[in-house]
């Protein structure tokens, strides 16, 4: 999966997988628009990992990000992201860190299985975001 940096024009991806996602290996991918981590809805166990997820920050033009993952996730890691309108989390874990509150661009948020803390909804809720529950 090393090689998919060198694809600089993509402008969406959506990548599927059953076992480990190594975000550093998405890192370079500055023209991506629209990114799709983790599993397809068709599977219904999953055992998909993300890692080196603090790399999604280096993705700066992505406007769609949508993570479904095992694993705990941690808003810092895309945060950073300037221009995201949408985004979508599913995980078997936890959303962990308050910092998804400075995503000014953020427009609509959607959590599968869980929920955000009473914090972040408020606050988000306060900035005017859309914020959808689906189990």
């Amino acid at each position: 999966m090393n090689k998919l940096n060198e694809v600089k024009s993509l402008k969406e991806l959506k990548l599927i997988c059953f076992d480990e996602i190594d975000c550093a290996d998405l890192s370079q991918l500055e023209n991506l628009e629209t990114l799709y981590l983790g599993a397809d809805e068709s599977m219904s166990s999953t055992n998909t990992k993300l890692k080196n997820t603090h790399y999604l920050n280096e993705l700066k033009n992505v406007n769609k990000l949508y993570i479904r993952c095992q694993n705990d996730i941690n808003c810092e890691d895309f945060a950073k992201l300037e221009n995201v309108e949408t985004l979508s989390l599913d995980t078997d874990g936890k959303i962990i860190g308050d910092e998804i509150c400075d995503m000014d661009s953020l427009k609509e948020i959607t959590i599968h299985e869980t929920k955000l803390s009473e914090k972040v909804e408020s606050t988000l809720r306060e900035k005017g975001v859309t914020i959808k529950y689906e189990n």
